[in-house]
């Protein structure tokens, strides 16, 4: 497997714990970040959307799929966008942007990995 599938799978592994532990264990989750507790199903949802999420990410890193791989390095980094514009409007505690340093991180790891790959 090479780096880059590597590093996508480990991006998947992370979204699939986060999306077991949204799905599960929505107020421990929140209560790990002292945020308030979760109102209705929606933080259920997105634990739904990120085991979905992980499992594309596994699946195309078994695959060497290079195309995917390299769509996860544009697209991971809109997550600190996002969050960003969230906390700037009063949307989410500002804890959450630890989130978005993660998927920042892990995109530079696979853009590294990739940059290092002969295609």
């Amino acid at each position: 497997m090479s780096s880059a599938a590597i590093s996508v799978l480990a991006f998947g592994a992370y979204l699939c714990s986060g999306g077991l532990m949204l799905l599960l264990a929505p107020n421990q989750a929140c209560r790990l970040l002292a945020m308030a507790p979760p109102q209705g199903a929606w933080i259920r949802i997105v634990g739904m959307l990120f085991l979905i999420l992980a499992f594309y990410c596994w699946r195309a890193a078994r695959e060497e799929n290079i195309p995917f791989i390299r769509w996860t390095v544009y697209t991971r980094p809109t997550t600190m966008l996002f969050l960003l514009w969230f906390v700037a409007r009063g949307w989410i505690e500002p804890v959450v942007l630890i989130f978005g340093v993660v998927d920042v991180a892990a995109s530079v790891w696979t853009l590294v990995a990739i940059s290092g790959r002969r295609v």
